[in-house]
C-alpha cells in the first residue's frame, strides 16, 4: 500500500462561492441563488446515481483488463463499493465520528479501540505498588514499572552469586498492546523505527506485572509488521527488514472504522454533497442513503464477506500467507479474505488447541454454525456488536438473547419456561440461567499466560478443554499436510496456491508444528513455483530456509545469494547467507553479510554477536571492541559479550576502569534504552 493512503490529515478543499463584482438586486440575487442550490443537488443526485450505477467512472483508474502475473483484485473489482480501490484515502476515525458520535462514543471503549494506546493515555490509570507484583523477580532478576508523568519505564536489575547488582536496563514502554482484556504487553521504537517489545506485561484478570509470555533470556523481543496488523489501524513496516517502520510508524492508534468499512474519502466527500442537496430537499435524504455505495456496511454483506472482515483479524489458522505481490494492509473490507491471505490449518483440525485467537476455527466446527443458513447463518456478529463492549454485568442477559434467537422459548405442561436445553428452569437458575457458562466453558490460553479464553465450539454437552487429552500433534501421514481454510483441500495444480502452502510448510517445521519429513516435499513445491515466478524472493528466501534446515548449506547459501541479487539489503536473507557461509567456514563473504546486516539493522544483538566472533578471528580487535560493545549494550546479560569487550579493551592498550569506558561510549538510542554494566574494579 502506498503511504499517501494513510494521509489522515488532509481535508479536500471546496471552492468559496463566487462572488460578483457588479452589485444586483435583491430579487435577482434570491433568483441566483435558488438557481445555485438547485444546480447543486442535480450535480450531488446525479453523482450519486452515476456512482451507485456506474462505478467504473469514478475510479482513479479503470479495472485492469490485461493479464498480469499477480492482478491486484481491488483493481479489477466490479462489486458496488467505490471505495475498495486502492487510491482511494483513508481519512482517519476523527472524520468518522464528525458525523456518527453516538456509535463512535460507545466504540471508543471496546476492546478494538483499545487494541494500541500511547503510555500518555494509559499511564495514569495503571497500577505500580507491591500488591500488583511491582517489583517481581524472574530469572535472577528484579523486574520493576516506573511512571514518570506520562512516560513509563521498565526496569530489570540482574543480581550476580552474590546478590550484586550485575548489570541494569531501563527502557521506555512507548505503547501498550492489547485490549486490556487480558491484559497489556509494551511496545518500543528504538533508533530509527525499529520496534521491539519490552520483557514486561500486565495481566488483567490477576491484577499483576510478571515477565512477558514467551520471554526467556532475552531484554527485547522484535515485532514484525504482521504483529501490528491486528492492534493497529494502519503501519508501514519497511520493505526487507524484519522490524522496522517507515515514518509516521503507524497511522491512527488501535483499530478504527476504516478497518471494517473501508477507506473513507469518497464517503466524506459524497457526505458533503449529501449535505448540500438536504438543506434544499430533504426528501431525497432517504433515497441518497439508500443509494449510497462510497463505503462498506458489513452487516448488509452476504454471510462469508461479512465474515472475512472479521477474520482479517480473528482467524489464525496454523499459518497465514501473503500471496505474490499482496501487501499486509491491502485487503478491503467488501471483498473475499483469501485473495489477500491464504490461511493454512491441518486437515484433522478439531478446534481444541487453547490459543487465544482461534475462535472462527471453533465456531466454524460447532453445531449452531453447520446447521444456520441463509440470512440467520451463526456469525461473529451474531453475538459481538463490534460497536459496543458488553458490560460484565451485561453478559449472561446479552449472550443468552442471542442463543434464544434460535433456541425459542416456550412454556411447558408446568407453566415452566423451556428451551432446547434439557435442563429445568430450576436447575438452569443455579447458575444464573447461563447459557455461555455450560456450552462456552472459559479455558487457560495457551499463549498468554494468567488468561481464560472461551470454547467456541459450542458443543451441547461440553467437556472443559483442560480436561480432554491432548490434540496430537501432526504426524506424517500420507498427502498433504495443510488445507486451506476457505478453499478446502488444494489442488498442486494451482500454481498460486501451492506456492503458499509451500512457504506455509516451511514455516510451520521451523516453529516444530509439522512433521520435518515434510521438508523436501515443500522444497519441491517451491521450486515448481519458481519456474512461473524466478523473481519471487520470498519464495526464494523460504525455500532456501527449507535446505538449511536439511543442511544443505551450500544449496541454501546459493539460494540466498540469488534473493541479494534481487534485493541486497533483504535483511533475513543477509543474516542467513552469513550464518550459512559461517557454518560452511566462509569466513570472508560471512563477515561481509554480517556486516551488511547490522547496517540494516543495528538493534539485533545476535548480529553483533557473530560480526564480534569473526572479527576477533582476524585480529580486527578495534571491530571487536565497537561491536562488542553494542552486544553488551544490547544484551548485557550475555556472558560472552561481556568477555568479548573486555578482551578487546586489553587489546586495544585500555588499563582503565571498564565501567568508565562502558558508560562513556553509549549507543544511538540512550533516550529509550539505557544499559548499565557493572565490572569488578582492575
Amino acid at each position: 500500500m502506498n503511504r499517501d493512503d494513510a494521509d489522515t490529515g488532509s481535508k479536500e478543499q471546496f471552492p468559496e462561492p463566487i462572488q460578483t463584482t457588479q452589485p444586483i438586486s435583491a430579487r435577482s440575487h434570491w433568483s441566483g441563488l435558488r438557481l445555485a442550490f438547485l444546480g447543486v443537488i442535480l450535480i450531488a443526485a446525479a453523482t450519486l446515481l452515476a456512482e451507485r450505477f456506474f462505478p467504473f467512472f469514478f475510479r482513479s483508474d479503470p479495472p485492469i483488463i490485461e493479464k498480469e502475473a499477480a492482478p491486484d483484485p481491488r483493481r479489477s473489482y466490479l462489486g458496488p463499493f467505490q471505495n475498495v480501490h486502492p487510491d482511494v484515502k483513508y481519512v482517519g476515525t476523527d472524520a468518522c465520528a464528525g458525523c456518527h458520535d453516538d456509535i463512535a462514543g460507545t466504540y471508543l471503549h471496546s476492546p478494538m479501540a483499545l487494541s494500541l494506546i500511547p503510555m500518555a493515555q494509559l499511564s495514569g490509570s495503571q497500577s505500580y505498588d507491591k500488591a500488583s507484583n511491582n517489583p517481581f523477580l524472574f530469572q535472577e532478576s528484579a523486574f520493576r514499572v516506573e511512571r514518570r508523568g506520562k512516560r513509563v519505564y521498565h526496569h530489570e536489575v540482574h543480581l550476580d552469586a552474590s546478590k550484586r547488582p550485575d548489570f541494569e536496563t531501563a527502557v521506555e514502554a512507548q505503547f501498550a498492546i492489547g485490549s486490556g482484556s487480558h491484559g497489556h504487553s509494551y511496545l518500543s521504537f528504538l533508533g530509527d523505527g525499529f520496534l521491539f517489545q519490552t520483557a514486561i506485561s500486565w495481566y488483567s484478570q490477576k491484577k499483576i506485572w510478571d515477565n512477558s509470555p514467551g520471554f526467556t533470556v532475552q531484554r527485547l523481543r522484535p515485532v514484525k509488521g504482521a504483529c501490528l496488523f491486528c492492534h493497529t489501524n494502519l503501519a508501514f513496516p519497511r520493505e526487507d527488514t524484519i522490524n522496522q517502520f517507515e515514518p509516521p510508524y503507524i497511522s491512527g492508534h488501535a483499530i478504527g472504522c476504516e478497518r471494517c468499512h473501508g477507506p473513507g474519502e469518497k464517503h466524506v466527500r459524497q457526505q458533503r454533497l449529501q449535505s448540500v442537496a438536504e438543506e434544499m430537499r430533504p426528501f431525497l435524504r432517504e433515497r441518497v442513503r439508500r443509494l449510497d455505495a462510497s463505503i462498506v456496511h458489513p452487516g448488509k454483506l452476504r454471510h462469508d464477506l461479512r465474515e472475512a472482515v472479521c477474520q482479517q483479524c480473528h482467524l489464525e489458522g496454523e499459518n497465514r500467507v501473503l500471496p505474490r505481490q499482496r501487501g499486509l494492509f491491502d485487503y478491503r473490507p467488501g471483498m473475499p479474505l483469501d485473495q489477500f491471505v491464504s490461511t493454512f490449518v491441518h486437515p484433522r483440525e478439531t478446534g481444541l488447541d487453547k490459543k487465544a485467537v482461534n475462535h472462527v476455527e471453533q465456531m466454524y466446527l460447532s453445531r449452531c454454525f453447520e446447521r444456520s443458513h441463509g440470512d440467520n447463518k451463526l456469525g461473529c456478529i451474531t453475538c459481538h456488536n463490534p460497536h459496543q463492549r458488553v458490560r460484565p454485568e451485561e453478559t449472561v442477559v446479552h449472550y443468552r438473547e442471542r442463543c434464544l434467537r434460535c433456541h425459542a422459548v416456550a412454556k411447558d405442561k408446568g407453566g415452566d419456561e423451556r428451551t432446547s436445553c434439557s435442563l429445568s428452569l430450576a436447575e438452569r437458575s443455579r447458575n444464573a440461567d447461563n447459557c455461555a457458562a455450560c456450552h462456552m466453558p472459559r479455558y487457560s490460553s495457551s499463549d498468554i499466560a494468567h488468561a481464560a479464553s472461551t470454547d467456541h465450539r459450542i458443543v451441547r454437552k461440553p467437556q472443559p478443554p483442560d480436561k480432554e487429552g491432548p490434540e496430537p500433534p501432526p504426524g506424517h501421514g500420507q498427502g498433504l499436510p495443510l488445507a486451506h481454510f476457505h478453499r478446502g483441500k488444494i489442488d498442486l495444480a494451482d500454481k498460486s496456491l501451492s506456492r503458499d502452502l509451500g512457504i506455509a510448510m516451511i514455516q510451520l517445521i521451523a516453529k516444530g508444528k509439522l512433521d520435518p519429513r515434510h521438508t523436501s516435499s515443500a522444497i519441491r513445491i517451491l521450486e515448481s513455483a519458481l519456474v512461473d515466478d524466478p523473481d519471487d524472493v520470498t519464495a526464494w528466501e523460504i525455500k532456501a530456509y527449507g535446505l538449511f534446515l536439511e543442511r544443505r548449506l551450500a544449496e541454501s547459501l546459493a539460494a540466498y545469494e540469488t534473493v541479494l541479487q534481487k534485493r541486497p539489503n533483504r535483511e533475513i536473507s543477509l543474516s542467513m547467507a552469513a550464518a550459512a557461509a559461517q557454518v560452511l567456514g566462509r569466513l570472508e563473504p560471512a563477515t561481509d553479510y554480517w556486516q551488511r546486516a547490522v547496517a540494516v539493522n543495528p538493534w539485533m544483538a545476535n548480529y553483533r554477536d557473530n560480526l564480534a566472533r569473526l572479527l576477533a578471528s582476524k585480529q580486527d580487535w578495534q571491530g571487536v571492541l565497537v561491536h562488542s560493545r553494542h552486544w553488551l549494550h544490547l544484551d548485557p546479560g550475555n556472558a560472552d559479550a561481556r568477555k568479548t569487550w573486555l578482551d578487546a579493551l586489553r587489546r586495544t592498550g585500555y588499563r582503565g576502569d571498564p565501567n568508565a569506558a562502558f558508560s562513556r561510549s553509549e549507543p544511538t538510542g540512550k533516550e529509550v534504552l539505557s544499559t548499565k554494566v557493572h565490572f569488578p574494579s582492575p
